[in-house]
């Protein structure tokens, strides 16, 4: 389960930063003569069953019994019509798979059972720090367990970080199957534009003293860590909290605006609600 590449006129504007990690892992895969179907569940009902975004990358749209998002709380209940759609879809493509990719717990529990169907290996990237779905699951056991099977019986475990790879070392059986591959930078878009020019174009003063947050507004993310941390910051700073959440937090959350409100810095932080793919280079660039 990903947001949908085709979904807007953009192509990658509702994808946050796992989903084009994902994008741009199978570009890497084409580009080395593998064919990389990518799945999805359909969130449109005009949306087509098969998009072929270049010569050997597509991706497919299951029906998963409705056609439209999915929040993340709700996506383990459609996983069983998630798999049965990827049988039927299968059947009648008759493609052969020969390795299985998935991402997190959720899609890891539909990459268990297709490993058994297939006999296919299956590698696993294992989110242990990131992954906030269990906090908002009714019951998080499912989670647990999901992820210890994944982690039990993935041909290979990827960390992107080394701090995941040391959490993974410690309860791995066999660490043996673990790789820590971190997530790269696309240098065609990001660390191509001046400071000033990047400045301008946000019309940010050229003095500004600017720090930015980008990324998941979130508990474990990180984001109150910084607020707080600001708040010692002599008054000269501005913070921008820009939101790069997925297609159903598209505003910031009440508990951050919460924290700079408690802090005092309202003056000092500067709220991006949602922020085009397009506009992060522009960000980051003007970041002191």
């Amino acid at each position: 389960f990903i947001p949908d590449p085709t979904a807007t006129e953009s192509g990658l504007d509702e994808m946050d930063e796992h989903f084009s990690y994902l994008h741009e892992l199978a570009m890497g895969l084409v580009q080395r003569g593998c064919q990389v179907d990518l799945f999805t569940c359909r969130t449109n009902s005009d949306q087509p069953e098969v998009v072929e975004h270049i010569s050997g990358y597509r991706t497919i749209h299951l029906t998963t019994g409705t056609a439209e998002y999915i929040p993340a709380d709700r996506v383990f209940e459609h996983l069983f019509a998630f798999v049965d759609a990827w049988f039927e879809f299968q059947q009648r493509s008759h493609r052969k798979y020969s390795l299985l990719h998935t991402n997190n717990w959720l899609s890891g529990w539909a990459g268990l059972q297709l490993k058994r169907y297939l006999q296919a290996p299956l590698v696993h990237t294992c989110h242990v720090i990131d992954d906030l779905t269990p906090l908002q699951m009714e019951h998080p056991e499912i989670w647990q367990s999901v992820e210890w099977a994944c982690l039990e019986q993935a041909d290979c475990i990827i960390a992107t970080t080394p701090l995941e790879g040391i959490v993974l070392r410690q309860i791995l059986p066999e660490y043996q199957r673990m790789r820590v591959i971190p997530r790269s930078i696309d240098t065609q878009n990001f660390g191509t534009i001046s400071q000033a020019d990047a400045r301008q174009q946000l019309g940010i003063a050229q003095t500004t003293h600017l720090v930015l947050y980008t990324g998941q507004f979130e508990p474990n993310q990180g984001i109150e860590t910084l607020i707080k941390a600001c708040f010692f910051l002599p008054a000269s700073f501005r913070l921008y909290l820009v939101n790069r959440g997925a297609s159903d937090s598209k505003e910031i959350p009440e508990f951050v605006r919460t924290l700079v409100k408690a802090l005092d810095l309202e003056r000092l932080v500067v709220f991006v609600d949602k922020a085009e793919r397009s506009q992060l280079p522009l960000y980051y660039a003007a970041a002191s």
